[in-house]
């Protein structure tokens, strides 16, 4: 078995997630919203209790069509703690809906036995 490497020049050196993508395609990291419902300090992001979700529409409308347009075709939602984005399985949905994988950088404290099962039935990569 041969390991792939996740290094190149063209990548950031800093973080990596294990998910990955063959070329020419490409993954991308997308912060929906700043808010946490934790505070921990060991959390490189400064999260908490304020700041921000980014509108579904917004999604919709510019992230999703300009990501597929630079080839990405898996995202990993991050946040804050993107559970606690008002419009979450929709921002989910329309990931999927526009052929693109999703993983979460999540905490799961918030997550529900209904949003368990609404994510899974919108299948996986």
């Amino acid at each position: 078995m041969s390991a792939r490497t996740i290094v190149n020049s063209g990548q950031s050196s800093s973080c990596y997630f294990r998910t990955s993508v063959e070329e020419p395609y490409r993954k991308a990291l997308v912060q929906i919203t700043e808010r946490c419902n934790l505070h921990c300090a060991h959390c490189f992001v400064s999260a908490g209790d304020y700041g921000n979700a980014m509108p579904l529409e917004e999604i919709r409308e510019k992230v999703v069509p300009r990501l597929a347009g630079a080839r990405v075709t898996r995202v990993t939602l991050t946040g804050g703690e993107p559970f606690v984005h008002p419009d979450f399985l929709n921002v989910v949905e329309t990931f999927r809906s526009a052929g693109m994988g999703v993983g979460v950088c999540t905490n799961a404290t918030t997550t529900t036995e209904e949003q368990i099962t609404a994510l899974a039935g919108m299948g996986s990569t």
